[in-house]
């Protein structure tokens, strides 16, 4: 009952070392990276049309777009909302870089951008996009390894805050800049780990990280598996304007010009896949049908790269008008998208494409346009020195914010962590100290009750016959009056103590011939008489290490007190009859002894 007891305390006791566990789970401050300051519904709601209105002229009308993104900021101003002004910043980079392309009011704005972060810094502000923005920058100046940097930090914020999306992202933009410095194995492993971050495995993220690895085949020259996987890509992109009945031609949000740009790309992968297969039906066809979708981008530089590539494949195989009327309208593109790299790598292809068709005249024209847009790469250059310059000193700064968050919040953990494992420790040290002792208590008390049981058993079977049958049983046996003589002899005077007690000595003792008394042993006991003798003796030894005053008895005085004339003697016939060593015995009976 009491063993009952302790054992209903003992689930009570883990019950509640598991609920102190939970709680100790649950009571870590759970910290939200974008908690944005309260605004007024009807403020908020009035940011979030300019913002629509100004993804609606982001393709089409940059110039608009540019105007609706300073109202917003002005907005903002007034309204002392940073959240929400660092996104408006980010957005004025992003039109910018791609929309309006100059790169000096790109790092313009995402200065301020990068004020604003510091200004306000704190993990709510900690926007994992911003520093795709500051890659972004560096990747398009060429400051590749800087690019990496930030990307990388991108990836850090966003997997801290859960941002699969934006881990996707950033994974991209560094396999990008690999590519970029001819590292294409680095390239192929983080365009693998981008794959493994996309859940949405039906969205236009995994058809972009497709695209990119189709181009990294193409480029590597793994030509087996470029169609599979751009025609991969293709397949998500449909399935993906199916299930989104927004993405039709009067809709010109965000979305639809991604999508639209993304499936350009594919075809525009396929074009030049086919191409260097020289599959010339094939090529035509996807080249022209990646012009259809790049128009719907409003894209100047993804037009600019795609009527590049069109001259290129087509520069051998046309006639002289064609191939002018065709170089004409794609130079058009190509000064559209006001990049003078795109420029300088054109007239420099030209060059080398009228060479091969032995047009000197116009050789000599973009051999000249090629120094003209060369010097003026030149004259720039201090311009994008001066860029970088302000891009490095806005990217350390932010730098060194994150740094800062993450020290805090490094210093937040460890001692949330420090407290978590010390009460876990507590609980569990107090849980394992109650379990062991109550293992110890109930193996204690069954063993305890294991020996005591032993111990009877073995005392009773040690008894003479006498004390197991009843004298009537006794008399009607042969040997009967011998018996019952024998017996009253061996418990009053206790012959058996004598050590050189022969079969003679205790026939005569009992006024008998020693072939009859052995007879007697042999029938009644079923044992020799020195058995018979020796077995006594035992009983005799058990009796006394039974007594307390005795428990310290060397094993040779215990021997003699039992008639055993040897040490040897008695270890052997104390283990034939108890099964047992008598130190092993001594030692279960001083624990079953009452104190």
């Amino acid at each position: 009952m009491r063993v009952r007891k302790i054992y209903d305390h003992w689930k009570q006791l883990i019950f509640a070392g598991i609920i102190i566990l939970c709680l100790t789970k649950c009571s870590s401050p759970d910290e939200t990276y974008y908690e944005l300051k309260k605004i007024d519904p009807k403020i908020a709601h009035l940011i979030d049309s300019l913002e629509k209105k100004m993804w609606h002229y982001y393709a089409e009308n940059p110039d608009s777009a540019e105007i609706i993104l300073f109202q917003t900021i002005r907005l903002l101003d007034s309204l002392d909302i940073p959240q929400k002004k660092l996104y408006a910043y980010m957005h004025l980079n992003e039109l910018y870089q791609y929309r309006k392309p100059d790169y000096f009011k790109a790092v313009m704005s995402l200065g301020n951008a990068v004020r604003i972060f510091v200004q306000y810094p704190g993990p709510y502000m900690l926007n994992p996009y911003l520093f795709v923005d500051i890659g972004n920058n560096f990747f398009n100046l060429g400051y590749y390894s800087q690019s990496v940097t930030f990307y990388k930090i991108s990836y850090d914020v966003a997997r801290n805050n859960n941002e699969n999306y934006c881990q996707s992202l950033a994974l991209q933009n560094i396999a990008l800049s690999f590519k970029k410095r001819y590292l294409y194995d680095s390239a192929y492993y983080y365009l693998r780990l981008a794959d493994s971050r996309i859940i949405d495995r039906s969205g236009m993220m995994l058809a972009q990280n497709t695209n990119y690895l189709a181009d990294l085949m193409l480029v590597t020259g793994s030509l087996g598996t470029v169609e599979k996987t751009a025609l991969t890509s293709l397949d998500i992109l449909d399935n993906y304007k199916k299930s989104h009945t927004g993405m039709t031609a009067g809709n010109k949000d965000r979305n639809y010009i991604n999508w639209n740009e993304m499936a350009a790309r594919s075809h525009l992968l396929l074009s030049k896949l086919y191409f260097q297969k020289g599959q010339t039906g094939l090529w035509e066809q996807h080249l022209k049908t990646a012009l259809e979708y790049a128009g719907k981008t409003g894209s100047d530089k993804l037009k600019a790269d795609l009527h590049f590539v069109q001259t290129l494949q087509n520069g051998m195989q046309q006639d002289q008008a064609n191939l002018i009327n065709d170089i004409n309208e794609s130079y058009t593109y190509v000064l559209k998208a006001n990049d003078l790299v795109i420029q300088k790598a054109f007239a420099d292809s030209m060059v080398v494409l009228f060479g091969k068709r032995n047009l000197p005249d116009y050789q000599k024209r973009y051999t000249l346009i090629s120094n003209s847009v060369g010097d003026s790469m030149i004259m720039q250059k201090a311009s994008t020195e001066l860029t970088k310059n302000m891009m490095l000193m806005a990217s350390v700064a932010a730098e060194q914010v994150v740094q800062k968050l993450k020290l805090d919040q490094m210093g937040k953990t460890r001692t949330i962590s420090w407290q978590r494992w010390t009460i876990m420790a507590f609980v569990m040290l107090t849980l394992l100290t109650l379990t062991t002792l109550i293992v110890i208590f109930l193996l204690h008390k069954k063993l305890q009750y294991t020996y005591r049981v032993l111990v009877t058993q073995i005392q009773n079977s040690l008894k003479p016959g006498v004390e197991i049958h009843d004298k009537e049983s006794l008399e009607s046996r042969p040997y009967d009056q011998l018996s019952v003589q024998l017996e009253e002899l061996m418990v009053s005077k206790k012959p058996y103590l004598n050590k050189i007690l022969t079969l003679n000595d205790l026939a005569a003792l009992l006024h008998t011939n020693h072939t009859y008394l052995s007879a007697l042993i042999n029938q009644n006991y079923r044992i020799n008489f020195n058995d018979y003798i020796n077995q006594l003796r035992v009983r005799e030894s058990c009796i006394l290490i039974s007594m307390v005053e005795n428990q310290n008895l060397s094993i040779d005085h215990l021997a003699n007190l039992s008639g055993f004339n040897s040490k040897s003697t008695f270890y052997s016939a104390f283990k034939k009859f108890t099964g047992m060593s008598p130190v092993v015995f001594i030692k279960n009976s001083a624990k079953n002894t009452p104190k």
